[in-house]
């Protein structure tokens, strides 16, 4: 188990490197499939990664580092720089809502893991709690799973039966 989840500092950065490294794959891969064909091939797992280890902030600023550095290396501009043609203004789009979309499911897994942490947290503190009512009750107690066997036992009932602690664990009470 996890002890907290990464810092700001390292999800944000590792959401850096790994668009610089979608960006050296798909400039590597250029002699394969072109400057321009696929654009965005390469920096969808740049996204996921910065979702996976950071959550929302850093998908989405992947997606937004992505999505410059592709347009303005992998995207076959028109005549006019400003302007895109329709297909490749379509590919940003799709790969912008895709990236959105990962980001938004990368931040959803992050609240989960928070969740289930906080559950253990609170499980152990209840716990233990259990576990010094259990001692302070000065009867003699033994505590049982749903089988009957005896998973834990107050010294007042070790003596009584002769058990020494431990020996009693998977005994029928």
């Amino acid at each position: 188990r996890r002890a907290r989840l990464v810092s700001a500092g390292y999800a944000y950065g590792w959401g850096m490197v790994s668009v610089m490294l979608a960006t050296l794959l798909r400039l590597g891969l250029i002699p394969v499939l072109g400057q321009f064909a696929v654009p965005f091939i390469t920096f969808f797992p740049a996204v996921v990664a910065a979702s996976w280890i950071g959550g929302l902030g850093p998908g989405l600023m992947s997606v937004l580092l992505s999505t410059v550095v592709a347009s303005l290396l992998f995207v076959s501009p028109e005549p006019a720089p400003s302007m895109f043609h329709a297909a490749e203004l379509s590919s940003v789009i799709l790969f912008v809502m895709a990236g959105m979309g990962i980001s938004a499911m990368g931040e959803a897994q992050h609240r989960t893991r928070r969740r289930l942490e906080q559950v253990a947290r609170d499980a152990d503190t209840r716990g233990a709690m259990l576990l010094t009512t259990l001692h302070s009750i000065g009867d003699a107690v033994s505590v049982t799973d749903a089988n009957g066997d005896v998973t834990l036992m107050k010294p007042e009932p070790e003596k009584l039966r002769g058990w020494k602690e431990g020996d009693y664990v998977g005994q029928v009470c």
